[in-house]
């Protein structure tokens, strides 16, 4: 039986568990070290905690898999796994059931409401004993213009959140058109940034995003204007939006990602203008991470698994048992 390694099996689904259990020889890391059984695992299952790099992947000689309930997969690297014919199996094909899991939309909206209302800043007042209402009196939402770069399941979602709170929503995405005759279609990165009082983003990383936000956008950004990131962190040059921060060329930037965030986060940009007091709001990558959320995605990604390596190798007759009994 295949051998397989969760290492981050904290608050890991235990339905995904025990179906694991049932094909695999299932082990977990419980502490930082790994032990010499495990580096000869199979498979491994990780989240976002750890780089899976070249070093990462070269002390497990017979790995055949990286299993990763997430969208993106820029914490493995996609090349070197190609050159050992490692399979990724992550969550990004699987637009259907992805379209059920809500949760960075949530957060999107919640990074706004924070971020135009001063509910950050407000709170630390409070919690140091003071009570100065006047000093963070925000805005509201209704009225807003909301430009979305990136108009797939995530995209949607915001903007049908955004028409809840009375917002004018509108969008830029090479790929799609929205039907809607709400929704606002803008030719251009720069059209949409100058037309838009709140721009929000939610596109993949690739080779055509990485630094999608970068000085040649300069002239669109004024000082009443907030940006938002729930998708990666290298998609934003995140020098330059330090820099529109400091000249006042941006009111505000809330984030859920960070470009280095696997490394010394101190040293990023936008974390120097947070602590510098620039309005600018930071969560820990937790837009996906509601348990409810977590626990859909892994029990989702260990069934393909387990369609993936046993599937192929039993008769059509045990298919037919086995998806019966996946079903119970």
């Amino acid at each position: 039986m295949l051998k397989i390694l969760n290492l981050e099996p904290a608050d890991f689904s235990e339905d995904a568990k025990r179906r694991l259990q049932q094909f695999f020889v299932y082990d977990e890391l419980m502490s930082n070290s790994l032990s010499e059984n495990q580096y000869s695992s199979d498979v491994i299952i990780v989240r976002l905690k750890r780089i899976i790099d070249k070093a990462f992947i070269d002390k497990f000689p017979g790995l055949t898999c990286i299993v990763t309930a997430t969208t993106g997969t820029d914490h493995v690297d996609i090349k070197y796994c190609k050159e050992k014919s490692i399979k990724i199996l992550c969550l990004k094909p699987y637009t259907e059931f992805l379209k059920t899991i809500p949760s960075t939309a949530e957060h999107t909206l919640a990074l706004m409401l924070a971020l135009v209302r001063n509910i950050p800043k407000a709170v630390d007042s409070v919690v140091k004993g003071q009570w100065s209402r006047n000093e963070f009196i925000g805005q509201q939402l209704k009225g807003k213009r909301l430009g979305i770069i990136g108009m797939g399941r995530t995209g949607k979602k915001v903007s049908k959140f955004a028409q809840a709170f009375d917002m004018v929503t509108g969008y830029y995405d090479p790929v799609v058109t929205i039907t809607e005759e709400s929704l606002i279609k803008y030719p251009s990165v720069e059209a949409l940034i100058h037309s838009s009082d709140i721009i929000s983003i939610h596109v993949h990383l690739s080779d055509d995003t990485f630094h999608l936000i970068n000085h040649k956008l300069k002239t669109s950004f004024n000082s009443e204007k907030y940006l938002i990131n729930t998708s990666r962190g290298k998609i934003i040059d995140e020098k330059f939006v330090y820099q529109l921060l400091k000249e006042g060329l941006l009111k505000g930037m809330a984030t859920d990602v960070l470009e280095n965030e696997f490394g010394d986060i101190s040293a990023n940009w936008l974390h120097k203008a947070m602590t510098e007091g620039a309005n600018v709001i930071i969560t820990p990558h937790i837009g996906g991470a509601t348990i409810d959320a977590l626990h859909s995605c892994e029990e989702f990604i260990c069934n393909k698994l387990i369609d993936e390596v046993i599937m192929s190798k039993i008769s059509n007759n045990e298919k037919t048992i086995y998806k019966a009994d996946a079903g119970r």
